[in-house]
């Protein structure tokens, strides 16, 4: 098979040269004489793309895996080049080759992605490739009868889906392994296969159907021969179609360090829309949290600090991480991903907290902790720009927990100021602290390269606000907290009133800040902790949580709620979907432990617990909870070990909260540790669900493989 020197060009936002030498799968399971397959990070990172004469004739499709490159064969074969380790010790090249026997694979594309991929030669003997699409997923079609299978291009990876449809045969799946030296069953279900160069492991397989717009797990396993692998899976309806996958994966991120009162966590999760990269912040309290070399910021500032990390979408691959603080106590809190930009917020103790030049705070005005907001490269390895939030004079703190970029293109954060003196605020809707508060919710508003704090608003007595979200259709943004006293114009909304010490609320401010047209409670005493645009209805959805005794659902959501009542004098979660306006409740449920006498209390310990599946529409929940919760039977974990009190719990509702389709609690195996659950992000690629928190438990579900599969010690981020 032919091999040429090229250069690559490719197009994300930007155009990028890269030198690379690509080459065509050599013989299955041979020692080659030909160089090892030479990858970048960046050719690594592309998509399937498609053979227009850059390759080897007998390739339909390349991409590129932790191994090197893989290539898809006109006849569907899955071929892995892969390189020789890197100790020198041999020599040559190895390729691992998957099979479908039996098949009549055509292989063609699916799902497209972004990047456009030219190839230019040095000589023109194979013609060039220029502006050619490439391909999250491709298809290799009806394989067997009534079985197809589509592959998709996860970050350094390739992900098998065996779709059998109704009156297809599992037992018709053979995969043969060439260039196996072995195969063998691992005792968490993976494949090991050995090869010249070491072993490869395949996941264990995940199996499942969605029957009336539920997942409903189908046990499913490996069957090993000498020669390849196929399934078994057990009783499922086979009226209705079978999707066979690789099963969750899960990660620890975390040092070995304790620190009282302050725990590793995940507080916010975002998928990068291009490369389906898992972005995590939160704050880290050692000096060896894991992946920061090459990062910003390499080593810990002392105290605790920010870390932003990166991982693949499979979760095996800690891309990068970086601390970002100074030598006091700094906690990371909020953030939001561009194409090109991570930004985070949070909370810095610190006089020598990382700064910019042209900031519009660089440095710390007050003896006190005040938020700040940084914007990074997706890379993370420099500080693009960063700007303390502080008040112009006084010890009292500002924080802020929340962040995002707006589509007029500046940033805004929102959280809390105990000081009345804050920047910018002439002219806003509301300019100064109402009068005997501790205490009021905060809005900014900076230029997108944070030179400028455009404008800040404060917002109602002794409130904070705990999440943001931006009104697509007018560039309102919309706001949700908590407080004991009142937040301003509520006449005309959902909830004008309310009782309870602890008040949920939402608001509505007009983009420049200027304007604050409406705010209403929330119902019950409780707290509104995270708020959601639903990308398909447009509607506000609101996670709050409350003690019920007392209080109900408005009446209009009680007809259709999926549960219209919590007994006991515990706490219940609730969600609620607002309408535009904030006017009106168009729906809205509960969800808890409906006894009257065994009250289990959900608490929302994070500000980022709800998202929104674009593809089906469902919402979802998280939050900290004990026992006797409704709906887990189906749930990938249905009970608690024994002695273990609080947990976590995950929840899939649909859209118009009538319906809870499953439940799942969130826990290891034993009664060590609680696990909390801070943040949840809908994959849009692939609709995976993530979910970050913390965790004291050592067991997490789908551990082995992950980039950190050992818990290091206290409660780490997972």
């Amino acid at each position: 098979m032919k091999t040429a020197a090229r250069l690559l060009v490719f197009t994300l936002s930007t155009t990028i040269a890269v030198a690379a030498l690509l080459g065509a799968p050599g013989s299955a399971g041979a020692r080659t004489a030909a160089p090892a397959p030479r990858t970048h990070d960046l050719a690594t990172d592309l998509p399937f793309v498609p053979n227009q004469g850059q390759f080897d004739a007998a390739v339909a499709f390349r991409t590129g895996t932790f191994t090197g490159p893989a290539f898809v064969s006109r006849s569907g074969d899955l071929v892995y080049a892969m390189p020789a380790p890197p100790d020198g010790k041999l020599q040559g090249s190895w390729s691992l080759v998957e099979h479908f026997d039996g098949a009549r694979a055509a292989p063609a594309g699916a799902v497209a992605a972004l990047p456009r991929v030219s190839f230019l030669t040095a000589r023109d003997a194979d013609g060039d490739s220029s502006d050619l699409p490439t391909f999250r997923e491709i298809t290799l079609g009806e394989v067997w009868p009534g079985v197809r299978i589509a592959l998709r291009a996860e970050k350094r990876n390739v992900e098998k889906i065996f779709l059998v449809a109704p009156g297809g045969d599992v037992g018709d799946i053979r995969v043969r392994l060439r260039g196996a030296q072995s195969i063998a069953l691992g005792a968490d279900g993976s494949l090991i296969v050995g090869t010249g160069f070491g072993p490869v492991s395949f996941a264990a397989p995940f199996a499942f159907q969605e029957i009336d717009g539920e997942r409903v797990p189908v046990a499913v396993k490996y069957t090993v021969d000498t020669s390849g692998y196929g399934f078994v899976v057990g009783d499922h309806d086979r009226s209705q179609p079978l999707v066979i996958d690789p099963i969750i994966q899960s990660t620890f991120l975390g040092s070995s360090s304790l620190s009282a009162g302050i725990d590793e966590t995940v507080e916010d999760i975002q998928i990068h829309p291009v490369t389906g990269d898992v972005f995590v912040v939160g704050t880290s309290i050692g000096a060896d949290f894991p992946g920061t070399a090459g990062g910003y910021q390499a080593a810990s500032g002392g105290g605790s600090d920010v870390y932003v990390a990166r991982l693949s979408a499979d979760l095996r691959t800690l891309v990068r991480a970086t601390y970002l603080g100074g030598g006091g106590t700094d906690i990371g809190k909020g953030m939001h991903l561009t194409d090109t930009d991570v930004y985070v917020t949070g909370t810095t103790g610190s006089t020598n907290f990382p700064t910019t030049a042209g900031a519009a705070q660089p440095t710390n005005p007050t003896p006190s902790s005040d938020g700040f907001v940084a914007r990074l490269p997706i890379a993370l390895t420099s500080l693009v720009a960063s700007s303390i939030y502080s008040a112009v004079s006084g010890a009292e703190r500002t924080d802020l927990v929340d962040v995002l970029v707006h589509p007029n293109g500046d940033v805004y954060a929102c959280g809390a100021s105990f000081n009345s003196a804050l920047p910018a605020t002439s002219g806003s809707a509301v300019q100064s602290l109402p009068g005997g508060s501790t205490s009021s919710a905060i809005v900014v508003r900076w230029a997108a390269d944070l030179s400028l704090i455009q404008r800040s608003t404060f917002h109602g007595d002794n409130t904070a606000c705990r999440s943001m979200a931006v009104l697509p259709a007018s560039g309102e943004i919309v706001a949700v907290g908590t407080g004991t006293g009142a937040p301003p114009n509520t006449t005309g909304s959902a909830f004008p009133s309310i009782g309870g010490t602890q008040r949920g609320w939402i608001s509505k401010y007009s983009a420049d800040l200027l304007q604050l047209p409406i705010s209403s409670y929330v119902i019950g005493g409780g707290q509104a902790a995270t708020v959601r645009i639903h990308p398909g209805n447009g509607g506000i959805y609101v996670f709050a949580y409350q003690t019920i005794s007392g209080s109900a659902l408005p009446p209009n959501a009680l007809a259709t709620a999926a549960q219209a009542s919590c007994g006991g004098d515990f706490g219940c979660a609730s969600v609620l979907r607002f309408s535009a306006g904030l006017d009106s409740v168009i729906s809205g449920t509960l969800f808890g432990n409906g006894s009257t006498t065994s009250g289990s209390s959900i608490i929302a310990r994070g500000d980022n617990a709800l998202a929104i599946d674009p593809a089906s529409g469902d919402v979802f929940i998280g939050a900290e909870t004990g026992r006797g919760m409704p709906n887990v039977n189906s749930g990938f974990i249905a009970s608690l070990p024994s002695g273990l009190t609080v947990s976590s719990v995950i929840v899939r509702m649909s859209s118009d909260l009538a319906t809870i389709r499953r439940a799942s609690y969130v826990s290891g195996t034993t009664n060590v540790g609680n696990t909390n659950i801070h943040a949840l992000a809908l994959h849009p690629l692939n609709s995976d669900l993530y979910i970050g928190g913390r965790s004291g438990n050592p067991d997490l579900p789908g551990l082995p493989g992950g980039a950190q599969p050992v818990k290091s010690s206290g409660e780490d981020a997972f």
